[in-house]
């Protein structure tokens, strides 16, 4: 028998589609990450990304964008108005005060094409996260369908590894 989804179940996925957008977006974009993890008793947030590198979320702004993004396409479906917008934004005040300070806009639909062309592996991500309460780079390659291997060693090289095993080049994106 299927059990219903609670209130708080489905905020611990959308929490967990947040944070594997962010995730993706980081490991597109270069920097990657540690792990993300879901914080189901903190009251501060749902769940956070530690990036390899601290300025990742101001380093480009997609990644930011990435994670409000991935929740509110969870959340309302394949294009979320700006309203719908705003109310994931509202609870996200770290990635709004971000967006506002790295370009002034905190729109997060600006990431919109890079999830469309990666929303198998945010999917398949959350999942993972939902299930383990935390994923690693490692994770994200494989959702990303890279080869094994790919995730270790210095940022530069995993960022190169990436480059050529072609998840930028199935991302349609270039790394920073």
């Amino acid at each position: 028998m299927a059990s219903k989804r609670t209130s708080r179940n489905a905020d611990r996925m959308s929490a967990a589609f947040h944070e594997a957008g962010h995730a993706v977006a980081s490991v597109i974009f270069g920097p990657g990450i540690e792990r993300a993890v879901l914080t189901p008793n903190s009251r501060h947030h749902a769940g956070f990304t530690e990036h390899n590198r601290p300025d990742a979320l101001g380093l480009h702004p997609l990644i930011t964008a990435a994670g409000p993004m991935a929740e509110a396409l969870h959340r309302f479906g394949p294009r979320p108005t700006q309203r719908q917008m705003w109310r994931v934004l509202d609870v996200n005040s770290h990635d709004c005060a971000t967006l506002r300070a790295s370009v002034g806009d905190p729109s997060a639909i600006a990431a919109a094409p890079l999830l469309d062309r990666c929303w198998p592996a945010v999917v398949e991500l959350a999942r993972v996260l939902d299930e383990r309460g935390e994923v690693g780079e490692g994770d994200v390659i494989k959702a990303l369908r890279g080869p094994a291997g790919t995730g270790g060693g210095s940022v530069r090289r995993r960022a190169a590894q990436r480059l050529s095993s072609g998840i930028v080049i199935s991302a349609g994106t270039v790394p920073v």
